[in-house]
């Protein structure tokens, strides 16, 4: 066994605000060095967000210049303490303001992954689903730099965190997009109301047959 930390994802990586990013920059050092301390565990950081921004898509772009400062310098601190940064991607709300998650589309994702070397993603598949998203097309287009996935259901309105098969999550494309592109990795569930063997029963009646691999887009 091996422990996994996952940091506070209230704090702000990804602020417009510069006293506020580094203060969580700081804080997420001090993660860094309770991860090096447990033996080089890994660490789950996430973007933030903004609050109640005037020009949104200014404060958007902002806060994601900010992040990516801040997870380059965070990875330079963590390498030799033997920690890995893991970036969990949030939700894409679009209701739920005056507030607005920093790294939540795919175009986020590919510029802080293309800006950010040596940065891995812990890809939550209920953040992806909400207000819209494809998550299957989201590992499609990332797993090669996909450590881990977290799974949970919902009804695309909101990260509700249901059991799998209690929302509507396309788990069966999912499962057949990581067969065919023959991932490995951490798999996480963060559901309340359910069972995890209920949940792992469910995926594995989900799974292809053998030799049925398919085609990776």
């Amino acid at each position: 066994m091996r422990p996994i930390y996952h940091g506070n994802f209230k704090s702000p990586l990804g602020s417009d605000v510069p006293a506020l990013a580094t203060a969580a920059l700081h804080y997420a050092c001090r993660e860094v060095d309770a991860c090096s301390r447990l033996g080089g565990a890994p660490l789950i950081v996430h973007g933030g967000g903004v609050v109640e921004p005037r020009l949104v898509a200014d404060v958007r772009q902002a806060g994601l210049h900010q992040l990516i400062a801040n997870l380059r310098a965070l990875v330079a601190y963590a390498a030799p303490r033997g920690v890995q940064i893991w970036l969990e991607n949030l939700c894409n709300y679009t209701r739920f303001h005056p507030f607005y998650y920093i790294c939540t589309t795919p175009e986020e994702i590919a510029t802080v992954l293309e800006q950010v070397p040596g940065l891995h993603l812990f890809f939550d598949v209920s953040h992806a689903y909400v207000n819209g998203g494809d998550p299957v097309a989201m590992f499609r287009r990332f797993h090669r730099r996909m450590v881990g996935m977290s799974f949970s259901d919902n009804n695309q309105d909101r990260d509700a965190h249901l059991p799998l098969g209690a929302g509507n999550l396309p788990f069966g494309a999912l499962v057949a997009a990581i067969s065919a592109a023959r991932w490995r990795g951490v798999v996480g569930f963060e559901t309340r109301g359910g069972t995890l063997a209920e949940s792992v029963k469910l995926l594995n009646g989900l799974r292809p047959p053998v030799g049925d691999q398919g085609d990776v887009q």
